[in-house]
């Protein structure tokens, strides 16, 4: 799944996503972010800067990646609302 979600993002590249050390850095990435979420959410619009461009191509990205199991619903769908408000420079929700 992860393969078919890169591929997507970067057309012509090697399917090959990462050698194991990427992968162990990309999870203790992960398990840091669970741990300050706020943080990471904050962090978002810096990342991002105010190129719209890139920020639609993120957004459609991980539309594409958390709709591939399932349609997101719940808490999953308001953590979405979230982080496309903040890639999409909107105010945040109160």
């Amino acid at each position: 799944m992860l393969a078919k979600c890169y591929a997507g993002f970067a057309p012509g590249r090697s399917r090959r996503l990462a050698s194991p050390s990427s992968r162990r850095w990309s999870a203790s990435r992960f398990f840091s972010l669970l741990l300050d979420q706020k943080g990471a959410l904050a962090a978002i619009p810096k990342i991002v800067g105010n190129d719209a461009s890139i920020a639609g191509e993120i957004v459609k990205t991980i539309r594409s990646v958390v709709s591939a199991v399932d349609k997101p619903e719940g808490v999953r769908a308001e953590r979405l609302a979230e982080i496309e408000r903040l890639l999409l420079g909107e105010s945040p929700r109160s």
